[in-house]
């Protein structure tokens, strides 16, 4: 669980980036709860991320930079010569579109520890189908 109470909102946000990267990288830590989230919903308001009017105070602002930007896997491109894809992501749930002309194919997969390979199938007909192999 994590709150940081205090008036500074600089020492704040530098203090939720410290303990986020903590977090973050600690192979033990799958999640961890926030309760002053929003100002309009918590009795310890210098706590909150979000201010009442739902602009993001300097903590709120970390938080989204890390979680939405440094930590979110986004990747595009194409195959290579050979048909193959490479990519690196984050542990966490997947949203995949593979596209080959108009046909696209759209499936959901996890990153876990173990990692993953897929491999896509494009038949004479267009028709596409994945399977992971981890």
């Amino acid at each position: 669980e994590y709150d940081y109470l205090t008036e500074d909102e600089d020492r704040q946000a530098r203090y939720m980036y410290d303990f986020m990267h903590m977090v973050f990288s600690h192979p033990s830590v799958t999640q961890f709860i926030m309760w002053s989230f929003w100002e309009g919903q918590v009795w310890k308001k210098p706590c909150a991320l979000f201010r009442e009017d739902w602009t993001p105070k300097p903590s709120g602002q970390v938080f989204k930079d890390l979680v939405l930007d440094t930590w979110w896997t986004r990747a595009n491109g194409r195959t290579d010569d050979q048909g193959n894809y490479r990519t690196r992501g984050f542990l966490g749930d997947y949203l995949i579109r593979v596209k080959v002309g108009a046909n696209e194919h759209a499936f959901t997969t996890r990153l876990d520890r173990v990692g993953l390979n897929m491999e896509i199938v494009v038949s004479d007909t267009g028709e596409i189908t994945h399977r992971e192999n981890k």
